[in-house]
């Protein structure tokens, strides 16, 4: 599956360092932080994106794996996974 470059951006930067500069107290920082400077267009875009593999016959694991795929260094638990994309797609969504 060909993974949305701006996906693929939010999820490298989910790096090593990223509670050197987000707190991490609140998901909705992580959320906020990974949304920073989206355009209109772009969260649209990206937003449409997760909804489509949140309602595809992916498993929890396949969402996962994709997050890793796409460059993140954290990894998301499969039980995870949905709700924090869903919770990405969300804010997404008020951009």
């Amino acid at each position: 599956m060909e993974i949305l470059p701006r996906l693929r951006e939010m999820a490298r930067m989910m790096h090593q360092d990223v509670p050197l500069f987000v707190s991490m107290a609140e998901e909705s920082e992580l959320i906020e932080y990974l949304v920073e400077g989206e355009s209109a267009e772009d969260a649209t875009a990206t937003s449409d994106f997760i909804d489509s593999l949140l309602s595809s016959d992916l498993t929890d694991k396949d969402l996962a794996d994709l997050w890793i795929k796409a460059g993140s260094d954290w990894f998301v638990s499969e039980p995870g996974i949905p709700r924090f994309l869903t919770l990405l797609r969300d804010r997404l969504r008020r951009s």
